[in-house]
């Protein structure tokens, strides 16, 4: 089913989709269209991929407690202050995330954001990065087509789509 453009105004929306160089990324956005056409066509294969990324992806990486990771590992995957935690268990499967959201952002990077609004900020940075060869048949058949050759998560911190004309 289609994204509604009531839930594009007014909720939280997860994409996922292929950078250049075949690594996994992860964008979440509320209250913008500037969300790419491939997101918007089937929502509810973007909460699937949610799930699978989240839950069901190296299970090993899902998290109980936080406490449990070291100071070093959080530094180095967290690039604000503030991240959800689904955020964070993706940046430890090797999906990058990237937001359009300030409100919670380490002070010293508003300034930096706000030069770009509507860009999506990478928020996480993995340790190491999840390639589209390392995903299951089925789950590479749906991300084939959500490749996004302008975006390169090892080097972009700022990205822009576009506002969806469809809305």
């Amino acid at each position: 089913m289609r994204i509604s453009e009531h839930d594009i105004y007014c909720c939280e929306n997860w994409w996922h989709a292929v950078d250049k160089n075949g690594y996994i990324f992860c964008c979440i956005t509320s209250g913008t269209p500037n969300i790419p056409e491939f997101a918007c066509l089937d929502d509810d294969k973007n909460n699937f991929l949610n799930k699978f990324f989240i839950f069901d992806f190296d299970k090993e990486k899902n998290l109980e407690n936080f406490d449990s990771i070291p100071d070093e590992v959080f530094k180095k995957i967290i690039l604000d202050t503030f991240i959800e935690d689904d955020n964070f268990i993706l940046a430890l499967k090797g999906i990058t995330s990237f937001d359009t959201i300030v409100k919670y952002l380490n002070p010293k990077r508003r300034a930096e954001f706000d030069k770009y609004p509507y860009w999506y900020k990478k928020v996480t940075q993995p340790i190491e990065l999840l390639h589209f060869d390392q995903l299951p048949e089925d789950i590479q058949k749906i991300m084939d087509s959500r490749r996004m050759n302008d975006v390169d998560v090892t080097k972009t911190d700022y990205f822009f789509v576009p506002a969806n004309p469809n809305y």
